[in-house]
């Protein structure tokens, strides 16, 4: 994969391209790159094109959901398209050093972010990578709040492999999953005879994490005992494990994460509000699906790569009558719903093409498209406008049109034919 391609009307870069960036000159050059290459980002500088640069970023994104876009010089057509489709607009196409810089970090932050599984464009995972990036380099704990299944253990992993603790261990424990009766021993270790079979010394998770992140999720489910021992450690770094005399020191992060409303649970007096407000510091909320449905694309798309890279296979091509299912679909599962119908799409069906039969039932009994317009339709609007502005500026010499998008004479054909397009009749001479 190559790292940038650009797209400018002279075949001139901005900046200095490294062996990793490759430039073309105009729509036609662009699209045939984008056939035969994949790339990390698309760079285009705005000028007079052939075919719109609204046509030539939906087709680029379309061609690849995963791709980053930045628009250089060129503010009306970045706010016409919306942030779903361009990550970053630089509107003086002058400032050569703002530009490398731009780039640079948006091709940094959606590799970190993707190393995590943390994919998507829209704004709301936009502003989850941004906390990340800020809160990583200090030792504040943190609290991830959001339904199960938009990716609370992903975010704190990212934080964690961003910190400066990153060499040392991760350990995520799920305080659901431990005995009540237990979770006190478990979490912060035992002295020897402390209580009935401890016959030997016991070195609680916090002291396991020394050095390290401790993750602690469902911490709702903490007794106020077990939250009274979190906050004395919150504070000063020691707790004293069950039986112990002497307090122990450990140099341990604390990430939280629960799906439950802490507020309610404070006015049942069933949360401690001072744990509550020394969490609180940083708060990290992961959006569920439904309120990103512009991310489910790319999803898609990253879940299918990553299965065909894992299993040796070819990836699948996942129609737009699928995709608007699923953009339909409430996803009560969230992000962990949906990788797990891609992964069973991808291992029963022997199509290349993914279409509706392949969709399990109970998505689509469940997929409400009568709201708003359907993605399905905005798609195949903008293909229609493609082709029509390519047939119109070639005058209908379908050989022409096809090299200008990129495709076969016989694609364009059928596309023709698909949007019922007739060639306008020439003005009548007089």
């Amino acid at each position: 994969m190559k790292r940038t391609l650009f797209i400018t009307p002279d075949g001139k870069s901005p900046i200095a391209l490294s062996n990793e960036d490759e430039i073309v000159m105009g729509a036609a050059e662009a699209f045939k790159a984008l056939n035969e290459r994949e790339f990390e980002l698309l760079a285009i500088l705005s000028g007079d094109y052939t075919l719109p640069l609204d046509s030539i970023v939906r087709r680029a994104s379309r061609k690849n959901p995963l791709m980053s876009i930045a628009i250089i010089g060129g503010r009306r057509i970045a706010d016409r398209l919306g942030n779903s489709l361009v990550d970053v607009t630089i509107e003086d196409a002058a400032d050569f050093a703002r530009i490398e810089n731009e780039l640079a970090r948006l091709i940094e932050a959606k590799r970190l972010l993707t190393e995590c599984d943390l994919v998507g464009k829209s704004p709301e995972i936009r502003a989850v990578g941004e906390l990340i990036f800020r809160v990583a380099p200090t030792d504040l704990p943190v609290l991830i709040v959001g339904e199960s299944g938009t990716g609370k253990e992903l975010v704190a992993k990212a934080i964690h492999r961003h910190s400066k603790r990153s060499e040392k261990r991760f350990l995520p424990i799920n305080a659901a999953a431990i005995a009540p009766g237990t979770l006190e021993s478990e979490l912060f270790g035992h002295e020897r005879g402390s209580f009935t079979g401890a016959s030997a010394r016991h070195r609680g998770f916090f002291e396991q994490a020394d050095g390290g992140t401790l993750f602690l999720d469902e911490i709702a489910e903490l007794p106020i005992p077990v939250q009274a021992k979190l906050l004395r450690f919150l504070e000063d770094k020691t707790y004293l494990p069950l039986g112990g005399t002497e307090p122990i020191k450990v140099n341990a992060r604390i990430i939280c994460a629960t799906n439950k409303d802490l507020k309610e649970l404070m006015d049942r007096g069933e949360f401690r509000k001072d744990l509550f407000f020394r969490l609180n510091t940083i708060m990290i909320n992961t959006p569920p699906l439904r309120e990103r449905k512009e991310d489910i694309a790319p999803l898609v798309e990253y879940f299918n790569q990553r299965l065909s890279k894992e299993l040796n296979r070819q990836p699948k091509i996942f129609s737009d009558e699928v995709l608007e299912t699923f953009t339909c679909y409430p996803w009560p599962g969230n992000v962990r719903e949906l990788r797990n119908i891609v992964e069973r799409i991808f291992l029963m069906s022997d199509s290349t093409v993914i279409d509706s039969s392949d969709i399990p039932w109970e998505i689509i009994n469940h997929a409400d498209c009568t709201e708003g317009e359907k993605v399905g339709d905005v798609i195949a609007d903008a293909e229609r406008q493609l082709l029509i502005d390519a047939l119109d500026s070639c005058s209908w010499n379908l050989t022409r049109a096809a090299q200008r998008l990129g495709i076969t004479r016989s694609a364009i054909r059928w596309r023709i034919k698909k949007y019922k397009l007739k060639r306008p009749h020439p003005p009548q001479q007089r």
